[in-house]
């Protein structure tokens, strides 16, 4: 309800004390909820009322009000009259009804609908007139078009974002998926009713459904619209246009959408300005228009469908007679025009030029590539090559598209065939590239200008070995190499280690051979890059800033984009934390508003690891999972390689009780897709985070063989920080295995050797390990002090969970404490694996409330991913949505006070910004700590849909149980099907738990529950469209997880 319903409603509460009447008219489009409103104020009202239509004649609306039972005598006489027929002026009419209103006082008349009785508007007003100067009487109206005086109008306005969520949350009567709820506000923007009837249709549809444990999601693929929102909306359409100048000014006003300025939408309605201007007011006085949109964007959807092929075609046509000036608004409405393909050609053809003018180059590609569909031969070639070559970097799938329809249009031109080439390479599709080569005559296949080809698209498809191998034959031929294959070697040199020969190279062909501007920022990035692998950051800071320079007086943002990405690699390492910060996020900027979202994700990766020196774990955490979610869908690539160990990393750091399973998981998630993308730099890479994971949290056999593999290919690549990870992984792997004076020397000869090349963070990181294994803790101290120093949060919260007296200030007081580090508990526990259960120096017990369950619950969930406490503002806005903050926040409160009434006054404490849980064990730790299964008796938090963020901590608690399960499945089948059926009640649709089912209840030899445990599951996955093979056997005989 808003401010304005709510002041209404407040003076109808107060008109019964027989003040001044007040005639409201509650004003809204169809479906706002303008009845809703009405009722719940009526509910509110202490009095009687009385609900009629509109439309109502006069002796039925007499027959619907309460009538004095001793009128005065005018009164009287007037009701006699109506009794015997002769009928009533307007006047004699509504004074007759505001008298028997007067009589009834305190009385609330509402009337609904006014828009659908026209022809009774004017007896309403008068009405109206006759109510307000009435005491204790009310008339309370609803329409969707505007009321003359002395109506009293309230605008209903559409729920935002949180009240649609929590309509639809309350019809559920559970948490629904954000992406469902973010679709459902999209298309209904807040309407009640049409969000309800999206809802009902999405369900209807399998769209959205209920697995019996949460709400799921998957959105549709089609354009969609209730039948019954449809219908309504052409209903109102229907009854608002009524005269040909209005149909004209609609049905223009949809086809031109948000182009239609009052002089365009004149011309295309071929209206003169006043008519289209009395067109317009009369459709916002009939609720289709709000200023010059629709009053819902709906509106405009079924406007614009109700047009014919043929009435489009003439306004469009129309429209573009105005609109030589803005061709990018034009090109919206070219193909609906439908000209002659050269016509349609060269609109979106003027409409690139003008995104181009404005620096939008991706805009003006999408164009170009619209108006190479309407060419043919060499023009559709050059123009779809045109595009291509923006595409590339940002729609690599449209790009190909783009390359191939230029094959197609001139297949004997070497252009286009280059240019797919290219796209493949880029894409890591060598061979596919080099096949598609073969289309070039054979003269263009031999020689020097065909090995350099080659080494091109090596280096797209980032085979620097490639490129150096083809470089060798190249030089055999003592031929001169242009700047492009120069830079393409530099960079694979650089690449290898070779940064000598790279460096010789890249200032020869600076001095020699005249580059273009773009090569030439190249080549200086090339450098940053060889002053980087020197560990020269400072020298790598200025050249990457010289690039940066270079690239922006060039107009090449997308270059900028990447050199600030760099430089801010170089200012890490520097301990410029906040300055590489600063560097990162303007990347991400440019990349977004280049229309470059992929790469700008990419680069979030980085912001995200900066997060992390800075100990921002939350920041951090929200970053990755975002861009993971991102590059997920989208081919296996380096990038999502790197964040997922970067996630590995995050959580190893962070140490809360959750992050061991989740650094596990993230490590072997990065060394699976490092084989799969067969990139040999990032197996090394993550072969070393998973060692490292492994060591600290898993098995110290299968670290041991990592780490080894690890240090085997970084010694045949040659890559120096690879080699120095794979040693740190090796002695973490020692370590684990109980060789602790081996693990020492290693530590120490890493952080030597680092050290000696000047990396100097990472020398002290390593070194920090070797301190906390030697019990160091003077050298430990000194650690700290340079980390603080630098701004190196998360290194310095690492020492002091190393060396907790470094916590201390110089009287010997604790710092705030560290992520990690348990408080002592008491006898106090509270149980989450299962329904929500508290003991105190006795048995288990349910706690008493849902609310203070749901407190409990957060707080839980808030220890377990590591955050200090959870804030006030969050804790209102999971169990009070729409409660006003006053309210919600003395309600928490409460719930907090009777917890610690029922629990004690330690369970829950107060933080400076909220609350958290007090000394108070968890089963939940304890099942990370020991891995006994048998602590979890049901799903994680059992009946309880706690709206949270920390949805990543119940599945950290299954994946941790997973795995349980697997070590366990031979020597105690009977409690592994146990836990696996759990794991199946939480996510029955897991086909990895189904699986593990189905595998312990074989080795059980309970063939009848495992019969009938598959049978169910069959059912359920193709309730949702999905099909298991007929026998479990089979099923169990494919890789866990694959479809059939």
């Amino acid at each position: 309800m808003n401010s304005s319903v709510s002041l209404v409603s407040r003076r109808l509460r107060a008109f019964t004390a027989r003040r001044a009447g007040l005639a409201v008219c509650l004003q809204g489009a169809p479906g706002i909820g303008k009845s809703y409103a009405a009722t719940a104020m009526l509910r509110e009202t202490p009095c009687w009322s009385v609900t009629v239509p509109a439309a109502l004649p006069l002796a039925q609306l007499l027959a619907a009000l309460p009538v004095p039972k001793q009128p005065a005598v005018w009164l009287e006489r007037a009701l006699k009259r109506v009794r015997e027929g002769p009928e009533l002026s307007l006047d004699e009419a509504s004074a007759l009804i505001a008298g028997v209103l007067a009589a009834g006082a305190p009385l609330v008349l509402h009337v609904e609908d006014l828009h659908d009785a026209p022809e009774r508007i004017e007896f309403w007003q008068r009405l109206a007139l006759g109510v307000v100067r009435t005491h204790g009487v009310c008339l309370l109206t609803t329409s969707r078009t505007e009321l003359p005086a002395p109506f009293e109008r309230v605008t209903l306005d559409p729920l935002d974002r949180h009240g649609s969520d929590a309509l639809l949350q309350a019809k559920a009567g559970a948490t629904l998926p954000a992406e469902a709820l973010s679709w459902l506000f999209a298309r209904a923007a807040g309407n009640p009713l049409f969000t309800l009837e999206y809802f009902r249709l999405l369900a209807r549809r399998g769209h959205l459904w209920n697995d019996g444990q949460r709400w799921r999601w998957r959105a549709p693929s089609e354009h969609v619209m209730p039948l019954t929102v449809e219908a309504l909306i052409e209903q109102v359409l229907h009854g608002a246009v009524d005269t040909p100048a209005l149909e004209q000014a609609l049905g223009t006003r949809a086809l031109l959408g948000s182009i239609a300025d009052e002089a365009l939408w004149a011309h295309v309605a071929a209206l003169s300005p006043e008519a289209l201007r009395e067109a317009k007011d009369t459709l916002e006085l009939r609720g289709v228009l709000i200023g010059r949109d629709f009053a819902h964007p709906l509106y405009g959807e079924v406007a614009r469908g109700a047009l014919s092929a043929v009435e489009r075609q003439a306004l469009a046509r129309r429209a573009l007679q105005r609109m030589a000036d803005d061709p990018r608004s034009a090109a919206l409405l070219v193909e609906e025009a439908a000209l002659e393909a050269p016509d349609t050609a060269s609109w979106f053809e003027a409409a690139a030029r003008a995104a181009r003018d404005a620096n939008e180059e991706v805009h003006a590609a999408r164009f170009t590539a619209r108006a190479a569909e309407h060419t043919t031969g060499a023009r559709r070639m050059t123009l779809a090559l045109e595009a291509a070559r923006v595409l590339r970097d940002v729609d690599s799938s449209e790009a190909q598209r783009l390359a191939e329809m230029a094959l197609l249009a001139l297949p004997d031109d070497e252009r286009p065939v280059l240019m797919l080439a290219e796209l493949l390479a880029s894409q890591g599709r060598v061979r596919e590239a080099e096949r598609a080569l073969t289309r070039l005559p054979e003269r263009q296949r031999q020689g020097a200008s065909w090995l350099a080809r080659r080494m091109l698209l090596r280096a797209a498809a980032q085979d620097e070995s490639g490129v150096l191998d083809l470089w060798t034959e190249y030089l055999e031929l003592e031929v001169a190499a242009n700047a492009k294959v120069t830079t393409a070697v530099a960079f694979a040199l650089t690449r290898h280690g070779r940064s000598d020969e790279a460096f010789t190279l890249v200032t020869r062909t600076l001095e020699q051979a005249r580059p273009d501007v773009r090569t030439s920022c190249e080549l200086i990035n090339i450098l940053g890059m060889i002053r980087y692998n020197r560990n020269d950051f400072v020298g790598a800071a200025h050249e990457y800033g010289r690039a940066l320079q270079c690239a922006r007086a060039a107009r090449l943002p997308q270059l900028e984009a990447l050199y600030l990405g760099n430089r801010a690699m170089a200012l890490g390492e520097l301990g410029r934390v906040h300055e590489r910060v600063a560097d990162l996020e303007a990347s991400v900027r440019m990349q977004i508003e280049g229309g470059h979202v992929l790469q700008a994700v990419r680069m979030q990766v980085a912001v995200a690891d900066a997060w992390l020196d800075l100990a921002e774990y939350e920041r951090a955490e929200e970053l990755l999972l975002s861009c993971r979610d991102v590059l997920s869908r989208i081919a296996p690539s380096d990038h999502l390689i790197e964040c997922e160990y970067r996630l590995s990393v995050l959580y190893r750091d962070w140490a809360s009780p959750h992050a061991p399973i989740l650094a596990i998981k993230h490590a072997r998630a990065a060394l699976h897709l490092a084989r799969l993308v067969e990139n040999p730099r990032k197996i090394a890479w993550s072969l070393g985070y998973a060692a490292i994971a492994e060591a600290r949290f898993g098995n110290a056999r299968e670290s041991e063989a990592l780490a080894q593999e690890a240090l085997t290919l970084a010694t045949s690549l040659q890559t120096p920080g690879q080699i120095g990870l794979a040693r740190f992984a090796l002695a973490h792997a020692l370590e684990a295995l109980g060789h602790l004076q081996q693990a020492l020397r290693c530590f120490e000869a890493v952080a030597a050797a680092l050290e000696a090349q000047g990396i100097t963070d990472a020398a002290h990181e390593v070194g920090l390990e070797a301190d906390r294994l030697a019990q160091r803790e003077v050298s430990a101290a000194q650690r700290f002090a340079w980390f603080e120093a630098r701004g190196m949060a998360n290194m310095a919260r690492i020492a002091r969970r190393y060396f907790p007296q470094l916590g201390r200030d110089e009287l010997g007081a604790a710092l705030p404490e560290v992520a990690g580090t348990p408080e002592p508990v008491l006898a106090a526990r509270l149980d989450v694996l299962g329904d929500l259960r508290f003991s105190a120096a006795g048995s288990p017990r349910s706690v008493r409330g849902r609310r203070r369950r749901e407190v409990l619950a957060m707080l839980a969930e808030a220890r377990l991913a590591g955050r200090s406490e959870v804030a006030r503002l969050d804790l209102q806005d999971a169990l009070y949505p729409g409660v006003p903050d006053a309210q919600a926040s003395a309600a928490l409160r409460d719930v907090v006070h009777q917890l610690r009434v029922e629990c004690g006054a330690g369970a829950v404490l107060t933080t400076p910004g909220g609350y958290r849980l007090g000394r108070v064990s968890l089963d939940a730790e304890e099942f990370l700590t020991s891995g006994d299964t048998r602590l979890w008796r049901g799903p994680y938090l059992t009946g309880l849909q706690v709206d949270t963020s920390e949805v990543i901590v119940g599945e950290a608690l299954h994946a941790a149980l997973r795995e349980r399960t697997e070590a366990i499945l031979h020597d105690d089948p009977t409690e592994a099907a146990r836990v696996a059926r759990l794991l199946l009640t939480a996510d029955p649709y897991d086909r990895a738990a189904l699986h593990l089912a189905l595998r312990a209840l074989r080795g059980s030899r309970n063939h009848k529950s495992l019969s009938r445990t598959y049978h169910l599951a069959r059912v359920r996955f193709e309730d949702v469209g999905e099909h298991l093979p007929e026998r479990w056997a089979d099923f169990l005989a494919q890789p866990i997880g694959a479809a059939p």
